[in-house]
């Protein structure tokens, strides 16, 4: 809330993309984690 007037803000999100399928989507998602959670994805 702003000035008295309600919005969204910005939402981080990540997606895990292949072969124009996504294939894992994490919301609210800290830059910090990204790359953890992707490598976890991946297997490595």
């Amino acid at each position: 809330m702003l000035y008295g007037r309600e919005y969204m803000g910005i939402e981080r999100s990540a997606f895990l993309i292949q072969n124009g399928i996504i294939l894992q989507a994490w919301y609210k998602i800290s830059p910090k984690d990204t790359p953890i959670k992707l490598l976890e994805a991946l297997g490595k």
